[in-house]
């Protein structure tokens, strides 16, 4: 009976720190959004862009998935191909835009 009860209390520790670390993540993410992203209606009409500058988060992300940069990459690391890293560009750039909807 004893050992259900320790486990029970472990297991209810180990869930509020892996909260705890989820809000850390979360903080972290918003630090970034904060520190690197912005919109504003009077520059290119609203579109997410990096902070301080007239470029948007898409056409940076179209940029690094231009072939020579995906081929340079794909060439220092041969087990990565070219669908992979256009697919993690892509969920990259999506991942950006829907944590700045949450943000705001």
């Amino acid at each position: 009976m004893q050992k259900v009860v320790k486990l029970k209390e472990m297991s209810r520790k180990m869930n509020s720190e892996a909260e705890n670390k989820v809000i850390d993540y979360q903080k972290i993410i918003d630090g970034l959004i904060a520190d690197n992203l912005s919109t504003n209606e009077k520059i290119l009409k609203g579109n997410l862009c990096v902070k301080g500058t007239r470029l948007p988060v898409d056409t940076l992300f179209d940029y690094l998935q231009s072939d020579h940069i995906v081929d340079d990459c794909v060439d220092s690391y041969p087990s990565l191909t070219k669908n992979q890293m256009r697919s993690l560009l892509n969920l990259a750039k999506y991942s950006i835009r829907k944590s700045y909807e949450n943000f705001i």
